[in-house]
């Protein structure tokens, strides 16, 4: 699993730094690059914060991340799945969403 691609395929189609990101989870910027360069490996729990934080659901991000042999899913939902990615990344949350109060 390459989570270092995964996490700087999603940072960078929703904008924002290394920084950002690390002060969103709770990481050094420098641990962010790490993961990026393929040098460290996130937790579980890091993961799963880095997937709130990039606002992509942590299943999506696990395939993002994968680097072994294409199946026959994933070759077949590949249309369905791009699609699926292209409307997530677009997503803003409504004011409720985010916890706004009126």
């Amino acid at each position: 699993m390459n989570y270092g691609r995964a996490v700087k395929i999603a940072r960078t189609i929703r904008g924002g730094g290394q920084a950002d990101l690390a002060a969103v989870v709770g990481v050094s910027a420098g641990y962010i690059s790490l993961i990026e360069r393929g040098e460290r490996i996130p937790s579980p729990g890091l993961l799963d914060g880095l997937s709130r934080a990039l606002q992509i659901p942590l299943a999506l991000l696990m395939q993002l991340a994968y680097d072994g042999e294409p199946t026959r899913w994933s070759a077949d939902a590949e249309g369905a799945l791009g699609s699926w990615v292209l409307r997530a990344l677009a997503w803003k949350p409504d004011e409720e969403e985010r916890g706004v109060q009126s």
